[in-house]
């Protein structure tokens, strides 16, 4: 009877302490535009994935630092979420209610903060963390189910939480969590600025909130049972990916006891009608080009297709829809081929979207693959935009000028990317430049990119580009000019790169080019060789004025050529074609000087006169508005001098007039206050 007695008392500490397997959670923030995010996930998840039998993995996509779509569509359960943990950076991931760092495990993750790491960083996640908390005990146990209804629309969850110990399992504040994941979204082409396009166990939405529903205090070996029916949102993707976790915390402590997760339903009578690849070829030519829309439409559900609606859309506006009636088994496809379409702007973006399918009967699983990833398709305009171009670029932000055509499309991959996207100082990379501003001068806060210092030539990157504007009719003008503003470096390794931009116009709608202007090495350059990006300071300026009469009575295209030699950046600005530079130049006006240019208040105008004579003098701003007018004068011969008051004059371009019956001369100055 001793023996039996000792035996009793020695295991009654087990009883009493009694615990349960740990599902451990992972709480991962991240964002669809973080480059760190990107860098980071494909080893994290793959961690993930090899644990799937013991961990839970739920992703916040979190506001920062860029564009993210699931951010957009649940950004106060998401937040709310991150704001409870204080998160204030991503890509972080939280462990059992923890942000781990190098005493987590003894050492054993590799988060290593004394070297610059963070904690919580997913580079730090490795096997022998997951083991480590996976082994750590709890005194619960819980199972989890979920049920959806027959539109699904609706999902219940049911929760049984067992205290397996012989205590009271109580906590602070208890909360239990139920979280609405999509187990896997694969965009067609990525959604935020990283790349990222394949996203898993995704948080959509949670019940009743962020906050979750309070846990009582359960009695050892009792069972809390909890149900709950929440509504799905209908911003789901993929409505066959739903899957529900649930898990239990402190929030008194942030300490987490238990989580469990589900698995997706299979959805009875799915509907499925998706897009499939576009199959449109590029037209011929670029003048009145056309293109036939073509796409595959696929049934990737479980009933047959009976009827279905596809729509073809450019640049967001519906040019067709089609109706496809033939019967489409699950698997089977068809190739939809549109009415032919003439392209009328620069850059013609096309996409097909799915409208209805089966009359709207069944439940459409699969939203992701109901449009497909726009093509772009160049063209020009038979039709001239009108009889001047004045593009300042200031309307404009990370985009092509709207009144040109890029070809070929930017960006050129690795190297050369984003060339001929009108950028801000701002956007440019952190530590470029001074953060004054980039356009014509310093005058104006854009101008065009041109990404020579990253665009090596010599592999399968095309070696130039072209920035190609729509038609210009010079039918009635009287004395047309091209004018520009450029601004260019080398790369102060070789100081001498091969960079070149040539300038050219079509009068045959860009079959054929004759160049006006063609710059390279010290006749491009603007600056002295840079290294490393080069951003323009406003002194790093010019303006070429090329003088258009000989194509009075034509319509014209303006081709700005722009050939790498891997050196550094060009930057293009206020390319403008009008009236403004006379036919002939008022020769017997020689030696001018305008200064101070920049002027702030006053500026002095000298210049020489073979003789004596009467001349009218005006000032003009960048689009040919007059703004001045000093009226007819008599100068003498030899040298001349008058003065200009250009205080009551807006910050920007100008340009002095000088005129007599027949012949005029015009020269550039800033006012600059």
């Amino acid at each position: 009877m001793r023996k039996l007695l000792l035996l009793a008392l020695a295991c009654a500490p087990i009883f009493l302490l009694a615990q349960a397997q740990r599902t451990v959670v992972i709480e991962q923030w991240t964002n669809a535009s973080c480059a760190p995010c990107a860098a980071q996930n494909p080893d994290f998840n793959t961690l993930l994935n090899a644990n799937t039998d013991n961990v839970i993995a739920i992703k916040y996509q979190w506001y920062f630092p860029g564009f993210d779509p699931f951010q957009e569509q649940n950004a106060a359960e998401i937040n709310g979420r991150g704001e409870y943990y204080g998160v204030t950076g991503v890509p972080t991931a939280w462990i059992d209610g923890l942000a781990p760092g190098d005493d987590y495990a003894g050492g054993a993750g590799g988060w290593d903060i004394a070297g610059g790491g963070y904690e919580g960083g997913p580079y730090g996640y490795n096997q022998a963390v997951m083991d480590y908390a996976a082994g750590l005990t709890t005194p619960i146990s819980m199972t989890l189910t979920h049920e959806l209804n027959e539109d699904v629309t609706e999902v219940t969850v049911t929760v049984s939480i067992t205290n397996e110990s012989m205590e009271d399992f109580t906590m602070t504040d208890g909360r239990l969590h139920i979280a609405l994941l999509e187990k896997e979204v694969n965009f067609p082409t990525a959604p935020g600025s990283n790349g990222e396009t394949e996203f898993t166990d995704v948080m959509r939405k949670m019940y009743p909130d962020q906050n979750g529903s309070a846990v009582p205090t359960i009695a050892a070996g009792e069972t809390w049972d909890f149900t709950i029916t929440g509504a799905i949102p209908d911003y789901i993707y993929g409505l066959n990916e739903l899957r529900v976790a649930a898990f239990v915390q402190d929030h008194a402590t942030t300490e987490m006891f238990q989580g469990a997760i589900t698995e997706p339903q299979e959805i009875a009578n799915a509907v499925d009608g998706g897009l499939g690849n576009n199959l449109t070829a590029d037209p011929q030519g670029l003048c009145g080009a056309t293109i036939t829309p073509m796409v595959e439409f696929e049934n990737g559900g479980s009933v047959d297709i009976t009827n279905a609606q596809v729509a073809a859309l450019i640049n967001d506006n519906v040019i067709e829809t089609l109706e496809v009636t033939e019967t489409l088994a699950p698997g089977a496809s068809t190739t939809l081929t549109f009415a032919e379409v003439v392209l009328s702007e620069a850059n013609n973006a096309l996409t097909f979207a799915v409208v209805e399918v089966n009359m709207g009967m069944g439940v459409d699983i699969n939203g992701l693959n109901n449009e497909t990833a726009a093509v772009t398709y160049g063209a020009l305009s038979d039709t001239p935009i009108g009889t001047e171009l004045m593009e300042d670029n200031e309307s404009y932000n990370l985009s092509y000028p709207e009144t040109g055509l890029v070809t070929p499309g930017i960006p050129l991959g690795e190297f050369g990317g984003n060339s001929f996207i009108v950028y801000s100082a701002a956007d440019l990379p952190a530590g470029s430049g001074d953060g004054s501003a980039i356009g014509g001068f310093g005058e104006s806060d854009r101008s065009i990119f041109v990404n020579f210092y990253q665009w090596n030539p010599a592999g399968a990157t095309p070696d130039e580009a072209s920035l190609t504007y729509q038609k210009i009719d010079l039918s009635n003008a009287v004395t047309p000019a091209l004018s520009f503003d450029r601004a260019s470096a080398s790369w102060i390794g070789d100081g001498t790169s091969s960079d070149r931009l040539v300038v050219e116009i079509s009068t045959d709608c860009a079959a054929t080019f004759t160049t006006l202007w063609d710059g390279q090495g010290a006749t491009l350059n603007t600056a002295p060789a840079y290294d490393p990006f080069f951003v323009p300071r406003s002194g790093e300026w010019a303006t070429e004025m090329i003088d258009l009469s000989e194509y009075v009575g034509e319509e014209v295209n303006i081709r700005f050529r722009a050939i790498s030699g891997w050196g550094n950046n060009l930057y293009l600005d206020n390319i403008n074609v009008s009236d403004v530079v006379a036919t002939e130049e008022l020769t017997e006006v020689t030696d001018i000087s305008l200064f101070p240019n920049p002027a702030k208040d006053m500026m002095r105008v000298d210049f020489d006169l073979e003789e004596a004579r009467q001349l009218q003098v005006e000032v003009f701003n960048a689009t040919g508005q007059r703004v001045q007018q000093l009226g007819a004068t008599n100068f003498n011969s030899g040298r001349n001098q008058l003065t200009l008051d250009v205080s009551q004059l807006s910050n920007g371009v100008y340009f002095l007039r000088m005129f007599n019956a027949d012949r005029e001369l015009n020269r550039r100055f800033i006012v600059q206050h």
